[in-house]
């Protein structure tokens, strides 16, 4: 599935009922987050949503049994 980056924020965005402005900070901090626990060899959880993972130097996303599309 392949989605474009401002229909991403704004499907975020009205699911989370914040502004898009805010909304793209927040997923900007989550993408920080993610890639500091990748160099620091460790996955990266999100509780319903997957793990976040790096195997020889590749991403690996992990969905979650609750996992909805």
């Amino acid at each position: 599935m392949y989605i474009e980056h401002k229909q991403f924020l704004k499907l975020v965005s009205e699911a989370c009922n914040m502004d898009l402005e805010n909304t793209e900070k927040q997923l900007l901090q989550l993408v920080d987050e993610i890639n500091q626990s990748l160099i620091d060899g460790e996955a990266y959880e999100i509780e319903g949503f997957g793990i976040f993972s790096s195997i020889v130097n590749k991403l690996m996303f992990i969905p979650s049994n609750e996992l909805e599309t």
